[in-house]
């Protein structure tokens, strides 16, 4: 008969190989999603179908003149409005089981080549809403409206998760972040053309530090 250290002891081992295989498994699991999803990306990208619209009457491809002035435009019309930071801000209204729960949606545009190919969007509650909170209400609006999303990985500051639509060449990625959620709109013909870029200037600059030494 196994005395009680010794079996503690088989026990703590036994439990640790346990863990280690089911966290292999797990990691094997998203591995294969996100080689999936790569290729489904791919194939969204070579498909040639273009989904430019975002929301409120954005779209990629906008100049930044074009954009600025629509969103003039939208303030005019009291879609959008300057927040007291000077911030370009939208007012959104989430459900929360029948509790209308608000927030702060504010604008940060990214050009490529002068268009616009990148919307992010901080989504901040103005209420006592926690933020785990406010991204899920996020995904559930975006997945009545996109269907159920193309993928989901794991958060790199806890153990939530990302999540990921795309259609054709536009992706829209939601996280959860340190004091808000955020919405990523993506234009990804156009962020593969800038990383290929990057890529080129990076070889460059490797070359000349290399002829320099």
């Amino acid at each position: 008969m196994l005395n009680p250290s010794k079996l503690m002891k088989n026990i703590l081992i036994l439990t640790i190989a346990v863990m280690t295989f089911s966290c292999n498994l797990e990691q094997q699991k998203q591995a294969k999603a996100n080689a999936a999803f790569e290729l489904k990306v791919e194939q969204e990208i070579n498909s040639g179908i273009r989904n430019d619209t975002i929301f409120l009457g954005y779209r990629f491809g906008m100049s930044e003149k074009e954009f600025i002035s629509w969103t003039k435009k939208l303030i005019r019309d009291k879609k959008l409005y300057e927040n007291e930071n000077r911030q370009v801000a939208y007012k959104m209204t989430l459900d929360d089981n029948n509790f209308l729960a608000t927030a702060e949606a504010v604008f940060s545009p990214e050009y490529f080549e002068g268009k616009l190919y990148k919307l992010n969007i901080s989504v901040e509650p103005t209420d006592h809403t926690v933020i785990a909170l406010t991204q899920i209400q996020l995904v559930k609006i975006f997945s009545d409206k996109y269907g159920f999303y193309d993928h989901t990985e794991n958060s790199v500051i806890d153990d939530s998760k990302d999540y990921i639509w795309i259609d054709g060449n536009r992706q829209i990625e939601i996280i959860k972040g340190f004091s808000d959620a955020r919405i990523f709109y993506t234009d990804l013909t156009a962020e593969r053309s800038l990383n290929q870029l990057k890529e080129i200037e990076q070889s460059e600059e490797l070359k000349t530090t290399t002829n320099d030494i």
